[in-house]
């Protein structure tokens, strides 16, 4: 942004990119604009998918973006301003629903080969007093953040619990067989 930060920059871009490695060339999928940014970036197989972030014109709010390689095309997952943190492993796409990518939410999972989308936790934190949110900050009492990780088996997301206990759990979701193993990690 400008010096007053309210000003977007005019030539300021937030890209999503790609590259086969080691020496293939650089292809943008995806860019936007300032006051917008891309944040998030996941890649695998034939999908990549990132969030918009930006709460000013032309932004709205948190959304997560499915492009597909192959066919060339993007699409957005979502629309209310309250998706972020997407990972995909190629046959899923799993994300943070509600609130900014520092609020609670759940964990919202799209099947690739079905369409379908299914909430498979409602809980993924919550908000204590005394968290304050900023850069280079990591402050014990915030508990929101933290999306979904998604591997070949498994969808694997924190789920905080009573903060007394300066703990949280890791929730792993096996994808074949839809059963959950919760883990305590102090």
């Amino acid at each position: 942004c400008l010096k007053d930060c309210k000003t977007p920059h005019p030539t300021l871009r937030s890209y999503i990119a790609i590259r086969t490695l080691p020496n293939g060339r650089i292809r943008d999928l995806a860019s936007v604009a300032e006051p917008c940014a891309y944040l998030w970036p996941w890649l695998s197989g034939r999908y990549a998918v990132w969030f918009e972030e930006g709460r000013a014109a032309p932004c709205k709010g948190d959304n997560v973006v499915l492009y597909d390689r192959r066919a060339r095309k993007q699409r957005m997952l979502t629309t209310d301003g309250q998706g972020s943190e997407p990972s995909t492993n190629g046959e899923y796409v799993a994300w943070k629903q509600g609130g900014t990518r520092f609020d609670n939410g759940e964990i919202d999972l799209l099947n690739l080969r079905t369409g379908r989308t299914s909430v498979v936790s409602k809980v993924l934190g919550r908000w204590y007093p005394g968290c304050v949110i900023g850069p280079h900050n990591s402050n014990d009492k915030c508990s929101g953040g933290n999306g979904p990780i998604l591997t070949s088996g498994f969808a694997v997301w924190p789920s905080y619990g009573d903060w007394g206990a300066f703990g949280s759990t890791i929730v792993a979701l096996n994808l074949r067989a839809g059963t959950e193993r919760p883990g305590r990690i102090a």
